[in-house]
């Protein structure tokens, strides 16, 4: 499934329109989330999917124009679960058709159980670990960028995740591995 989003810069801060029920205020320190009404998720998705021919002219405009690779987050409640069987991550031909369309930004959602299996603090899995880097340097290979973005909704093996220093060692572990790729963008937790 690929939901397309469309990013703009309005004083130093990124806008996110998707084709959800949200729109996104990223700013460098945190996250604003705004639910808006049926009716205007029906009028955002109608003209996000209207004018693809413009989406290239678009982008050009726009420091960030890309698209939200599913995959990896698939299967849920299925822990550690079976690459191939309970999810998959995308094809790497994908991200080439979507740059050649004027794309430059990927979401690539992850399970936090799946990278770090045994508690937050743990060390990464080194298969789903590599199946990332494997997407982010393809991906910022191209000169675009990487936005990985745990799919969890703020939990952890099901559990609201209270624990700030568990979070904090997480992201550590995961901001190590890409420290020195300057295309990768950490979104902290999918809505």
């Amino acid at each position: 499934m690929i939901c397309v989003y469309k990013y703009a810069i309005i004083e130093q801060q990124a806008v996110l329109f998707s084709a959800k029920s949200s729109i996104f205020s990223l700013q460098f320190s945190q996250i604003h989330i705004m639910h808006f009404s049926s009716l205007l998720f029906t009028a955002t998705a109608t003209l996000a999917l209207a004018a693809p021919a413009q989406e290239k002219r678009a982008a050009k405009k726009l420091k960030f124009f890309g698209v939200n690779e599913s995959g990896p987050e698939f299967g849920d409640g299925k822990f550690p679960g079976v690459y191939g069987t309970d999810y998959t991550w995308p094809t790497l031909s994908t991200y080439d058709t979507f740059i050649g369309k004027g794309f430059n930004t990927f979401r690539v959602n992850l399970f936090m159980e799946r990278l770090v299996p045994t508690k937050l603090t743990g060390k990464p899995d080194t298969a789903y670990l590599g199946n990332l880097t494997q997407q982010v340097n393809y991906i910022t290979g191209k000169g675009a960028y990487a936005i990985i973005c745990p799919h969890n909704y703020g939990r952890y093996y099901g559990d609201v995740i209270t624990d700030t220093a568990g979070f904090q060692a997480f992201w550590k572990t995961v901001a190590t591995q890409y420290k020195g790729n300057s295309k990768v963008i950490f979104d902290t937790n999918n809505e």
